[in-house]
């Protein structure tokens, strides 16, 4: 019999801890809806130093899985719970989602009154924030993108071991929404643009070298808008359109 969710057990268990480590999601779902139920029921510690999401991080279940997401979604969820760390290579809230392509859990983190720009700073134990687990989900990446803690010191941040920023990551690999969805972010200025990587490499040049025009085309315009006032959309339909016949008279 489960004891009230602000309350330890004989063992010094909280009831939520007991309901995560015995994989009962109907249970976890009627602690957190309790009324006594409090951010410290979330995030209190048992004897051993583990909270809820702690044990729920430790294993790949689906129904852990679904632990993860109600606590996310819980009113009670708070700025603690935004920074703690959990599973094997210490992911947040957010990290996991992004990881695990989760686009409602994203979204109730990113709604989270004490969601802020460190939480979409935190980097796993590899070196990944959010956003870079997001690459393998262009739409959780670009509602990152969009949220208005996405600011230029997310925007800038390098991706280990190559010292590459997102766009230039982007670029790389040919994820035109991605790109586009950086450049649409108010906080993207020429310094963005300019990053480089451990090779010297900036976004367009890697672009240029993978042979994507659309990509580096669509760079460039952002480039002249922020150094002499071109309006992007206009110059990318015409300079874009200039290139594709410049490349295929090359290729032709």
């Amino acid at each position: 019999m489960f004891q009230s969710s602000n309350k330890k057990n004989s063992n010094g268990d909280m009831s939520l801890i007991r309901a995560v480590r015995e994989h009962r999601l109907d249970l976890v779902t009627t602690i957190l809806t309790r009324p006594e139920c409090t951010s410290k029921t979330i995030n209190e510690k048992d004897s051993y130093g583990h909270t809820a999401l702690d044990y729920a991080g430790d294993s790949n279940s689906e129904v852990d899985a679904d632990i993860i997401k109600a606590i996310a979604a819980s009113s009670h969820c708070n700025s603690e719970t935004l920074r703690q760390k959990f599973g094997a290579y210490g992911y947040t809230l957010l990290t996991w989602a992004a990881k695990a392509g989760d686009l409602d859990t994203v979204r109730s983190v990113l709604a989270n009154p004490d969601c802020t720009e460190e939480t979409l700073n935190h980097a796993v134990s590899t070196g990944e924030t959010a956003l870079v687990l997001a690459l393998a989900h262009a739409e959780i990446a670009q509602v990152i993108l969009a949220s208005p803690h996405c600011k230029i010191k997310t925007l800038n941040r390098k991706i280990m071991p190559f010292g590459e920023t997102l766009l230039i990551a982007a670029a790389r690999v040919g994820l035109l929404d991605i790109i586009k969805s950086i450049l649409a972010n108010p906080y993207c200025d020429l310094s963005v643009l300019s990053q480089q990587n451990k090779q010297f490499e900036i976004a367009s040049s890697v672009a240029i070298s993978n042979e994507n025009i659309e990509i580096s085309e669509l760079i460039k315009c952002a480039h002249q808008k922020y150094t002499s006032g071109v309006n992007e959309l206009e110059a990318y339909g015409e300079i874009l359109q200039q290139n594709i016949i410049k490349f295929l008279d090359l290729y032709v």
